[in-house]
């Protein structure tokens, strides 16, 4: 939904699709740096329960 969003958002503002990809795949990727694998695991849990 967040990616959803902010792909609108940055496509309104006439970027082109290829450079909205790329910062997702970027925010994608700091985001995952700051999850540590405890909380990885642990929501994986409750996602599977």
């Amino acid at each position: 939904m967040f990616s959803l969003t902010l792909g609108s958002a940055l496509i309104a503002f006439g970027l082109p699709a290829t450079v909205v990809g790329f910062v997702g795949v970027v925010i994608a990727g700091a985001i995952g740096a700051f999850i540590d694998d405890k909380f990885a695991d642990e929501l994986n849990h409750k996602i599977i329960k």
